[in-house]
């Protein structure tokens, strides 16, 4: 092989060269003053500023000149000095080290955080070791940033491990991605063994049915889900609810699926019902006693009561035909006594329909509406017309003075809020229920009224048309009027007719 000699630059190449470079250091120059970033140049061994670009300024607040001759460690703070030594020993050794944070002291005397590259320039003196070339900028916003989004992040995980209820994010296949530590007693599993597996078959191995609990697929959420089910395998009651996560640009993440035990509020749900349906079931059966009692009341005040006021005044009407001429006086006060008689006769025939209308036992559901209708027109002068079907229709005695009396107590209503003119009361016999509908031309009952705690006449039209397995409503229109509507079963339920 041959050896070729080293080319050697000539005498006349030597003013080429030493402009190249005199142009070289000025590029540089100029590069060093207009850079954003300190750029630095540092003895090797003590770390003395041997050069600092005009930066130095809005770094450290300190002129390129004040920094000359000065050692760097006087002015990182103590406790991260560690760290530049070793990124300094490190850009010796290895020729370069990437970026390293610390805190320094500004010329103001506030700290200041600082990210710097280094790298080990050409050997200087012998025995001295090469220079480090630092380049350095600030960072304290973007560090107060940092450490704000820390400080948050750690308190979100506090709270996120501290939380009673179990907290899973989800990713979009609804494989668990991150629980909490309610999630780990709640599934009595570490959470090597739940990371990645699909939370659903989790929840479904607790239940009784398997495959009865389907979760949907977030990808296709766009409101929270929520659903109470019972499991089984650790006898509570849950509260699932799953609320879809989605990026920036709209497409979904997945989901943070949230489970709630709430067994003491189902319990004590359920013994709420348990009692309201015995209060109920005992108003139901008050209300049956007081109908018998007045039932009863009724006929023995129009049997009892009533024959004895006849035989009363048909033997006054006696006694007056047989007083002569000489006890005139005797005569008109047995007329006046038959009188008062009749008045009293009247009088107990109407507590005995007004306990019992015996109108609707002997002709049925339809003429006790048409006559209580009557009877209500001729009491307030407001015109009633009722309508319904050509055969009465057939309903058992239970139903049918439950529908009387929520009809009476409708009647009651209008005449004493609605400030109506007309009623028009329509009763409709459909092939399965009885239909049962009083529209007035008043003022509109209002929404709050037909709901409201003091409303207990509707509260006991709708308590009695539950216990016959049936339902009422009242709505109304302000200026135009309100309009009941009961609708009841000709059977109950299961009973063959």
């Amino acid at each position: 092989m041959g050896c070729y000699p080293r080319r050697v630059a000539g005498r006349n190449e030597l003013p080429r060269l030493r402009a190249e470079l005199e142009e070289t250091r000025a590029l540089y120059a100029l590069l060093a003053e207009n850079a954003t970033e300190m750029i630095a140049r540092h003895r090797p061994g003590d770390r003395a500023f041997e050069f600092a670009s005009p930066a130095s300024r809005r770094v450290l607040g300190y002129a390129p000149e004040e920094l000359l001759g000065r050692k760097l460690d006087e002015l990182v703070h103590p406790p991260d000095l560690g760290a530049v030594l070793e990124a300094f020993a490190a850009a010796r050794d290895g020729g370069e080290r990437g970026p390293v944070g610390y805190r320094a002291r500004h010329r103001d005397g506030r700290l200041v955080w600082l990210e710097s590259t280094t790298r080990a320039l050409a050997a200087g003196p012998p025995g001295a070791g090469p220079s480090v070339l630092a380049i350095t900028r600030e960072i304290t916003r973007f560090k107060e940033l940092e450490l704000a989004i820390e400080r948050v992040a750690q308190e979100w995980r506090g709270t996120f491990d501290a939380a009673s209820d179990v907290i899973i994010l989800l990713d979009e296949k609804l494989r668990i991605a991150r629980a909490n530590r309610a999630t780990v007693a709640f599934f009595d599993r570490p959470f090597a063994g739940l990371l990645r597996q699909p939370v659903a078959e989790l929840l479904r191995a607790l239940e009784p049915r398997r495959g009865s609990l389907r979760l949907p697929d977030p990808r296709r959420l766009r409101k929270r889900y929520e659903k109470e089910v019972y499991l089984a395998g650790k006898q509570a009651w849950v509260l699932l609810s799953l609320d879809p996560i989605r990026r920036a640009d709209g497409k979904p993440a997945g989901a943070v699926n949230v489970i709630r035990d709430i067994t003491e509020r189902k319990r004590a749900e359920i013994a709420l019902r348990d009692s309201l349906d015995q209060l109920r079931s005992l108003s139901a059966r008050l209300e049956t006693a007081r109908e018998q009692e007045r039932t009863r009341i009724a006929r023995e005040i129009h049997d009892e009561l009533g024959h004895a006021l006849t035989a009363l005044k048909m033997d006054v009407a006696w006694v007056a035909g047989r007083l002569g001429g000489e006890s005139a006086p005797l005569a008109e006060r047995a007329v006046a006594m038959s009188a008062l008689i009749d008045r009293t006769i009247a009088t107990v025939r109407a507590l005995a329909t007004a306990l019992r209308p015996s109108i609707l036992d002997e002709l049925g559901l339809l003429a006790a509406i048409e006559w209580e209708a009557a009877e209500f027109g001729r009491r307030t002068g407001i015109a009633t017309r009722v309508s319904g079907p050509e055969a009465p229709p057939d309903l058992d005695a239970e139903r049918a003075t439950a529908v009387f009396r929520i009809f009476q107590e409708a009647l009651t209503n209008v005449a004493r809020h609605a400030g109506a003119d007309s009623v028009h009361v329509a009763l409709k016999d459909l092939r399965r229920r009885i239909v049962l509908e009083v529209r007035d031309d008043g003022r509109g009952v209002r929404p709050a009224e037909a709901a409201g705690p003091g409303s207990l006449g509707i509260l006991g039209m709708r308590e009695r048309a539950r216990a016959v397995g049936g339902g009422m409503t009242l709505t109304g229109r302000p200026g135009r009027g309100s309009t009941l509507r009961l609708s009841i079963p000709k059977a109950a339920a299961g009973e063959a007719r």
